[in-house]
């Protein structure tokens, strides 16, 4: 993936409007990239209406067309690349929280899906899945929609993929969780020095086993995952801020100009400056389409 722009957690908070899901609706031109290499606390479900959408999630490659519905479990890195007719879908994010009503018992058994010990099958093609996908967006569409209304579609979709679609197979590893652990430290940290030896000690791992885990849980090393954090914070500054390239790479944990330029030019295609001046604006733009209400959207 050295070619594809690496993000990290998406920790933009999602204003769900008083409803209990978001839903947004993208259209890409072919070879475009919807979003980056990310991942985030939430759930997502995608829904293809027409072209091809390549998807790496946790790891694996896979391409979804029309008619498939993709779920993107937490805490799973995943990335997006339109197909040679572009791609249309609908995306439908919600907090897994929702799942795990105390006051609900009968939904105890999707708790697994909200710990992380159960996952639904990658693609999913179906036309019930489909007459839920488009019963909730039309719910949610609703003048005057009612969330509650809302909530119970979203509960009958996620009722049926969990009743037919469930990954039988799929076991998470018992250490994954301690691991998420390193990488919440890692994202606290990444702008100082960081080694798998100071990591696999402060966590009390043996170094082969956590690099191994590391990369088998995100696809990523772990020199590499520090990378992505500092190299996203980076392209954020230079799109919102007005810093030197120098300051804003001594932010972000480079210790010399010249190497911060070669490993962003190696990650991004081009260098810190002509970043700057080919995305600076697009990049307020990007993030008012995407967090700031407007249901459609070019990049995620």
């Amino acid at each position: 993936m050295n070619d594809i722009a690496l993000n990290y957690e998406e920790k933009d908070i999602i204003d769900y409007a008083g409803q209990p899901v978001k839903c947004l609706l993208y259209c890409c031109e072919r070879g475009e990239q919807p979003f980056p290499l990310h991942w985030h606390r939430r759930m997502e479900l995608l829904h293809i209406y027409s072209g091809t959408l390549q998807l790496t999630v946790g790891g694996q490659t896979v391409v979804a067309k029309a008619g498939d519905t993709v779920s993107i479990p937490p805490r799973c890195p995943h990335v997006g690349i339109a197909g040679p007719q572009g791609v249309r879908y609908r995306v439908v994010m919600f907090e897994t929280g929702l799942l795990s009503e105390e006051l609900l018992p009968y939904l105890s058994p999707l708790r697994e899906l909200a710990a992380g010990t159960m996952r639904f099958h990658a693609i999913v093609n179906h036309p019930a899945v489909t007459a839920e996908v488009n019963a909730l967006t039309d719910a949610y569409y609703a003048d005057n929609a009612s969330p509650i209304l809302v909530l119970g579609q979203l509960y009958r979709l996620v009722g049926l993929l969990a009743r037919d679609f469930c990954d039988r197979e799929y076991t998470s590893h018992p250490a994954d969780r301690r691991l998420w652990e390193v990488i919440d430290y890692i994202e606290n940290n990444y702008t100082s020095p960081l080694s798998t030896a100071q990591l696999a000690a402060h966590f009390h791992y043996e170094e082969a086993y956590l690099c191994r885990r590391f990369r088998q849980q995100t696809g990523l090393t772990v020199l590499a995952y520090c990378h992505a954090l500092r190299l996203n914070r980076a392209r954020r500054l230079l799109e919102q801020t007005d810093q030197s390239i120098a300051r804003i790479g001594a932010q972000c944990g480079y210790d010399t100009t010249s190497y911060f330029i070669r490993k962003f030019n190696e990650q991004f295609g081009m260098t810190p400056a002509k970043w700057r001046r080919t995305h600076g604006e697009k990049g307020k733009a990007r993030a008012a389409l995407s967090f700031g209400g407007t249901e459609e959207g070019a990049d995620e």
